[in-house]
């Protein structure tokens, strides 16, 4: 085991936005870790909370980083520059770790593999949450779903890399994986599911493009350029409280939506966009077009009908026959999107629940 003494090893960056309905189990779950609290910086990226979570954040030895444009992916790159320490763990406000040996294992593997980014193995769903958060955990949302098809479930997102590439060591805490094998890459973003990355590494190694906030959730794929070596600790998996309601949660993909056709400049650029662009070396010709058969597989309804089916059967799980519906509500939501861009209409930067307009100088 890594000898951790008193001194800041990891920083622990959370963007914040009127949390109090989960913060003080993030917070709990980070105080019970076998890591010493004395031994983490825990840093809060408010987006202008009025809940209390900033005076709570302040109460339990966080400090607060104000973030002027709301929403999350700027907020995560004002906590990489906050970062005194080598080694940076992002957590979204809604991921709770789901053991004590969650950040002691990811320090230990990183220690043992020399790996700069090291996974947890996905998310499990909290046990009083809402039942959509079973599909929002594994897929993130339908496009995703059909374009990916990638599984943040965990012993699902750990059997898939094993099927996909090649596992280089492998203990019961941790695995290795090697990526430089020219297949598909996974959906994969560093600034969630409790990743912890070397700072210092991507710092020297990867100035120009951390410079940039919106290229922060594209780190992995960027590091590939230069290593194909990513450990996952088999045993950290976080619980993900990711929505309270479906409402909410459709709310969440019309705004994902929204930042790709209107705003691929700046907040879509941290998105489906910029990985596009990235992962387009490793895409077969026809899986580069793929996206462009979401629409048609959404209208025409059997496709994404037996999907949801498949889903629900082999899931076990009744809520996976929203699937269905979730692919039409976000066709639809595309192509008036795409309508209101042809002609010339441009709706105003909004923070991630809709609520507050986010003005291009902040």
């Amino acid at each position: 085991m890594t000898d951790l003494l008193c001194e800041k090893v990891v920083t622990i960056v959370i963007a914040t936005f009127n949390s109090m309905h989960v913060l003080p189990k993030v917070l709990t779950a980070i105080k019970n870790q076998t890591i010493p609290f004395d031994s983490i910086s825990v840093v809060l990226v408010d987006g202008g909370s009025t809940d209390g979570t900033v005076n709570y954040g302040e109460s339990c030895g966080c400090k607060i980083v104000k973030n002027p444009r709301t929403e999350p992916v700027y907020a995560k790159y004002l906590g990489f520059l906050e970062c005194e320490t080598q080694f940076l763990v992002y957590l979204d406000h809604d991921e709770v770790f789901d053991n004590c040996e969650c950040l002691r294992d990811q320090v230990d593997c990183a220690a043992s593999t020399d790996s700069q980014i090291v996974l947890s193995s996905g998310y499990v769903n909290p046990k009083e949450g809402h039942a959509i958060n079973n599909y929002i955990n594994e897929y993130g949302d339908p496009f995703s779903r059909f374009v990916y098809n990638s599984s943040k479930e965990p012993e699902r997102f750990i059997t898939e890399l094993k099927q996909k590439y090649t596992i280089i060591a492998e203990n019961d805490h941790w695995m290795e994986v090697d990526f430089s094998v020219d297949r598909k890459l996974p959906l994969i973003e560093l600034l969630a599911m409790g990743t912890m990355i070397d700072k210092k590494y991507f710092v020297k190694n990867f100035s120009d493009v951390v410079s940039v906030p919106e290229n922060l959730p594209h780190l992995f794929y960027f590091f590939l350029s230069k290593k194909s070596r990513v450990a996952i600790c088999k045993k950290h998996k976080l619980v993900h409280y990711s929505s309270e309601s479906i409402l909410s949660y459709l709310k969440k993909i019309e705004w994902r939506i929204k930042n790709n056709v209107h705003h691929a400049e700046s907040t879509g650029a941290s998105g489906f966009l910029m990985r596009e662009k990235l992962m387009s070396s490793r895409e077969s010709y026809l899986s580069k077009y793929k996206k462009f058969l979401f629409i048609p597989y959404s209208i025409l309804i059997f496709p994404c009908v037996f999907d949801s089916l498949f889903l629900a059967i082999t899931r076990r799980k009744l809520i996976y026959l929203i699937h269905a519906p979730l692919c039409v509500y976000t066709s639809a939501k595309i192509i008036t999107n795409i309508i209101a861009k042809f002609l010339g209409f441009k709706p105003n930067l909004r923070s991630y629940d809709g609520k507050i307009e986010v003005k291009k100088n902040d």
